[in-house]
């Protein structure tokens, strides 16, 4: 759940700097797959949750895959101010590397 935790964290972050849709939805897609985790830790014990929260984990990995490929397709797009952008917003959790 920390884990997920700080992935959102990531995806907020990069969309308070944007007004792009496609970052926005990924927030929200996001927030929902934490309501959905935290409902697995209420119902479930973490052993029985283990593969649906990994499966959770792996789609929020997605999403801020996703995040990153839509960032620099915009820097590409918007020239050097988007670079400079770009360069602003870089996931803070350390997992985001391992796709």
């Amino acid at each position: 759940m920390q884990r997920l935790a700080a992935l959102h964290s990531d995806l907020v972050a990069a969309a308070v700097s944007s007004d792009r849709y496609e970052l926005r939805r990924a927030v929200e897609i996001g927030q929902h797959l934490l309501w959905d985790a935290a409902s697995l830790l209420q119902t479930q014990d973490t052993l029985a949750a283990s593969d649906a929260l990994i499966a959770r984990e792996r789609l929020m990995l997605h999403l801020v895959d996703q995040v990153i490929q839509t960032i620099g397709y915009t820097a590409s797009e918007d020239g050097a101010s988007g670079a400079r952008q770009t360069r602003a917003w870089r996931p803070t959790s350390p997992s985001t590397h391992h796709s």
